[in-house]
């Protein structure tokens, strides 16, 4: 297994009067290469996410939200097998 490159969650619109998204824990904190996992991000004021972003090249992370509320976001996160 191999630990996920740093994430940041794009949110799908601005956070309401300057409340400012914050990230308190993800688990798990690996993820397997060629295989999905699901992934859950804990915080406040998240929003409601698009997307995961990370520093691994274009095309070797795909991630596939699966639900959110304000501390609460679920995605889906594939890997490359060559991530």
């Amino acid at each position: 297994m191999r630990q996920l490159a740093a994430l940041v969650l794009a949110l799908a619109s601005p956070l309401a009067a300057g409340a400012q998204g914050f990230v308190e824990s993800v688990s798990p904190p690996v993820a397997e290469r060629g295989k999905t996992t699901r992934v859950t991000f804990v915080g406040k004021n998240l929003g409601a996410a698009l997307d995961v972003w990370s520093s691994l090249p274009a095309g070797a992370l795909g991630a596939k939200p699966e639900s959110s509320a304000s501390d609460k976001l679920v995605f889906d996160v594939t890997l490359s097998a060559d991530a």
